[in-house]
């Protein structure tokens, strides 16, 4: 097994087929979709199962109650058996080529660890609304700025997760963004693709999950990971960002997200 791609499912049942259809139409064809359903009540089991039983290499696991996004993917880290670990959430659709690409230029870059790739963004309705582009090559330099790797566009060396542990559970947002810091603590080598290989699902309701803790969670998490990696002190700055943002009417901020992470730029 070359790949295993871990998703947590939580009440994504109006994108799911769409999600799991784009993941059956990818042109690499070894791989295994590890499927956490973290407690979903909206009818996503049931698509999960009808996908188990037409595809044998999807593989459900039904948590007794919801762990969170971090919890659950650890229980799907922790099954997989492919030497490469995708990450994809239940919202976005892969393009065909995603697996092929990433797979095939690890294979020939054996010094990279994680890959991620650049995403156009899509609105509930699956119509492309923007781009979202990243740093060539994420690192300490870059990493306070913005989180300078899409998470459901990686696809990791598993032995970086054996080796230097997986993700934080007692943090409920920005589990991606910790586990990058503590990567880059250890020298774990990140790129990016530079292409569009992921369509970054943003709707309504993505900023009604922006409450203010998880603003302050940000701030913490950069916090550490500037000490972390002893970043420059003067980059400490970037921390005030989420707990401004924090403070911006919602209405606002969502204008200005949407246009800001259209825009975003390495």
């Amino acid at each position: 097994m070359k790949i295993s791609i871990i998703m947590s499912i939580f009440n994504d049942k109006v994108y799911l087929k769409d999600c799991l259809e784009s993941i059956r139409r990818q042109t690499f064809t070894d791989w295994e979709c590890i499927l956490i359903d973290d407690g979903s009540t909206d009818g996503s089991s049931t698509i999960l199962q009808q996908y188990a039983d037409l595809d044998m290499r999807f593989k459900v696991i039904r948590l007794p109650e919801n762990k969170g996004l971090a919890g659950a993917l650890n229980v799907g880290i922790s099954k997989a058996q492919g030497e490469f670990i995708a990450r994809h959430d239940g919202d976005d659709i892969m393009l065909p080529n995603r697996l092929e690409e990433q797979y095939a230029h690890l294979m020939v870059n054996p010094s990279i660890d994680v890959l991620g790739s650049h995403a156009s963004i899509i609105d509930e309705k699956g119509n492309v609304t923007g781009r979202l582009t990243t740093p060539a090559i994420p690192s300490p330099r870059n990493i306070m700025k913005v989180n300078p790797v899409i998470h459901p566009s990686v696809l990791i060396r598993k032995s970086v997760f054996e080796k230097y542990g997986a993700y934080n559970e007692k943090l409920r947002r920005c589990q991606d963004y910790d586990l990058w810091f503590r990567f880059m603590k250890h020298n774990v080598t990140f790129a990016n693709l530079e292409k569009e290989l992921l369509l970054y699902r943003i709707t309504d309701k993505s900023y009604t999950k922006k409450r203010y803790k998880y603003r302050i969670y940000e701030a913490q998490i950069l916090w550490n990971g500037l000490r972390l990696n002893k970043i420059p002190l003067i980059q400490g700055i970037y921390i005030l960002k989420p707990l401004i943002v924090g403070l911006i009417p919602k209405k606002f901020y969502e204008n200005f997200q949407r246009f800001y992470k259209f825009k975003r730029t390495a």
